[in-house]
């Protein structure tokens, strides 16, 4: 049965979710052109949401390992970077990351399939937050000189978006010693698309079925 640190967790969990999701419409807002700013801001705004959506997700990892032990942990909750934790984190549990999941249904119920290749491996994941940092700097003269005309369009910046919603749409989070798993699904359709987070206890691979835990946003 799920601890109360446990439950807890999960809350909180899914409350980072909901943020991720607020943050890829605002990057929806600015590749669609809903938004009254020139080119140059856009793009800087929306690899902002991109830098800001890379930093839940270590954070939204390091919640659901809050159950592991020791004084690292304690100075990783300290922490903001990304690379940073996840750097840490790794040391600590190397099955710490999100595995992207293809939900089915069978006779008993629900089903989980992990997804291969994965749509946002960690190592693209630290690429796509030093490249936002990158951009978040408007650098030297010489770059400035190189950068050339505005871009107009934002193909790559949607492309990124797309393979967040890609990793975190339906996924497990595996905790230390993986006796249990946080499920996540991002957008529950029978929830007015809710985020909802289960925790599966000794889960078999992959975990056989769940049902979903209501979660506060």
């Amino acid at each position: 049965m799920p601890t109360k640190a446990q439950l807890d967790a999960a809350s909180l969990y899914g409350g980072i979710m909901e943020e991720i999701k607020i943050r890829t419409l605002a990057i929806d807002a600015g590749t669609g052109g809903l938004l009254p700013l020139h080119p140059l801001i856009i793009r800087e705004h929306c690899h902002l949401q991109l830098r800001m959506i890379c930093e839940l997700i270590a954070i939204a990892c390091l919640v659901a390992h809050g159950d592991i032990k020791g004084p690292k942990i304690k100075q990783l909750r300290k922490m903001w970077a990304a690379d940073k934790i996840m750097e840490e984190l790794e040391k600590l549990h190397p099955d710490f990351y999100p595995q992207t999941m293809a939900q089915g249904r069978n006779e008993l119920g629900h089903t989980l399939t992990p997804v291969n290749p994965q749509p946002l491996p960690k190592s693209d994941l630290l690429k796509m937050y030093g490249k936002c940092g990158d951009v978040l700097h408007r650098g030297t003269v010489k770059t400035l000189i190189k950068r050339g005309t505005v871009q107009i369009h934002f193909p790559e910046i949607t492309a990124q978006a797309q393979k967040i919603h890609d990793l975190l749409a339906v996924h497990l989070v595996v905790l230390q010693g993986a006796e249990s798993v946080f499920v996540c699904v991002l957008r529950n359709k029978d929830d007015n698309m809710n985020a909802q987070v289960s925790i599966i206890e000794r889960p078999e691979s992959p975990p056989p079925s769940f049902e979903p835990l209501p979660v506060s946003g």
